[in-house]
């Protein structure tokens, strides 16, 4: 399962949460399918089924191991955090990034700049509507990460400690490291190919399929 490039959750030309959870369903109910591989090459994305996606893959029966490529972080390394076993193809894999962010863009001074006025009117009744919001974009974020962004993250970093036990507090703050040091964190099982890797899952597999995929 490529977990590649900027994660959304719904995409035709990139990577599709929504797709990948299908893909998972339909694998796992594959009896010629005996286990899953997630191969994952992402600096993350849209935090938006990441969370059901983490709990499909803790629901499987099969087998499930992480492989990362050249990184694993935020959404990126929320899609593999449920495997049985997660591992970095090379000692320069990045990995963690664990937390949740935001980017609000204010572009009235550009507008004005152009010529543009912006009137906004809301109802006397709707004194709440969008105003977390358009306080954030005026830069006063406070209410919105607390409402918004603190929740997330916090079923983020609760749903990776109950996968993966001890887990670094500098992990769990957002830190990413390179192989080596996300596998003293906790965040991985270790290197190993891809070779190696597809090794580990076999190994995994119990009891071994009495279906032959080239017999289909």
């Amino acid at each position: 399962h490529p977990v590649f490039g900027d994660i959304r959750m719904d995409s035709y030309w990139r990577f599709s949460t929504r797709q990948f959870m299908e893909d998972l369903k339909a694998a796992e109910e594959n009896p010629a399918i005996s286990a899953h591989l997630i191969h994952v090459n992402s600096p993350g994305g849209e935090a938006f089924g990441c969370r059901e996606a983490f709990q499909l893959i803790r629901s499987l029966q099969k087998p499930v191991v992480g492989l990362i490529d050249s990184l694993a972080c935020s959404a990126g390394y929320y899609l593999v955090a449920g495997c049985d076993k997660i591992f970095a193809s090379s000692i320069f894999s990045e990995v963690g990034c664990i937390g949740t962010m935001a980017a609000f863009y204010n572009d009235d001074k550009m507008m004005e700049d152009w010529g543009y006025t912006v009137h906004e009117y809301y109802s006397h009744l709707s004194t709440r509507k969008n105003k977390v919001f358009n306080d954030a974009n005026d830069g006063d974020g406070e209410e919105y990460i607390t409402r918004f962004l603190d929740p997330m993250a916090q079923d983020f970093i609760d749903n990776v400690k109950e996968a993966r036990g001890e887990v670094s507090q500098e992990a769990l703050e957002g830190e990413t490291f390179y192989a080596a040091e996300a596998m003293a964190a906790g965040l991985i099982d270790g290197e190993a190919s891809m070779e190696e890797a597809l090794e580990i899952l076999d190994s995994l597999i119990n009891p071994k399929p009495s279906i032959n995929i080239n017999d289909l």
